[in-house]
Parts: C-alpha cells; structure tokens; sequence
C-alpha cells in the first residue's frame, strides 16, 4: 500500500490575506463604509478606484501613504450590485471585487 499525506493551510474563510505590499477590503459585502486595509510596504502616492462591472469609475480617491494604514471609502452612494475596488501604486496595480448590499 502507499502512504498518503495531506498539508492543510488554515486562513480565515471568506477574507483575503493582508501581504505587506497589498490591500485588503472589509466587510464584504457591505452595506455602506468600506475600509481598505493597506500592508506596511504600501508607501507614497496612491490612487483608488471604485469601478462598476462595466469599467466605469465611480469613485476616485487619490491619497498618499506613509506606510500601511486603513482608508475608509463612503460606499452608501452606489447601487446595490458588484464593484472592483483597484489600488494603483507606483510598484503595481492590484483590484478586488466588493459587493454592495441594500
């Protein structure tokens, strides 16, 4: 017979993981304030952006950096429906889907 092995990796279900040089959003879905948590190698200027399914911006909110943090945006504007939330930096560009609740 051969021996069989697994490796489990255990995370919290339904998050993503924060790396130092990402970004994280919370809650999802939400239902009006968003807060984008940002790794402490995220630094200087950066840009966020709220687009809808079709690539329409509807949120622009560049900002500056000083290592990590969390921003909070004001989703209670938009539409019930999904959104990409993108963070440009001047290292990379990096998006993640949100889901706005009414």
């Amino acid at each position: 017979t051969t021996e069989m092995h697994w490796v489990v990796g255990c995370g919290a279900v339904g998050m993503d993981e924060l790396t130092a040089d990402g970004f994280s959003v919370y809650p999802n879905p939400t239902q009006g304030n968003l807060f984008v948590e940002l790794g402490t190698k995220v630094l200087g200027d950066v840009r966020l952006r709220v687009m809808d399914m079709s690539g329409r911006v509807v949120l622009d909110d560049p900002f500056t950096v000083h290592g990590g943090g969390r921003r909070t945006v004001d989703m209670r504007g938009l539409q019930a429906g999904q959104y990409m939330v993108q963070l440009t930096t001047g290292n990379w560009v990096k998006t993640q889907r949100v889901q706005v609740l009414r």
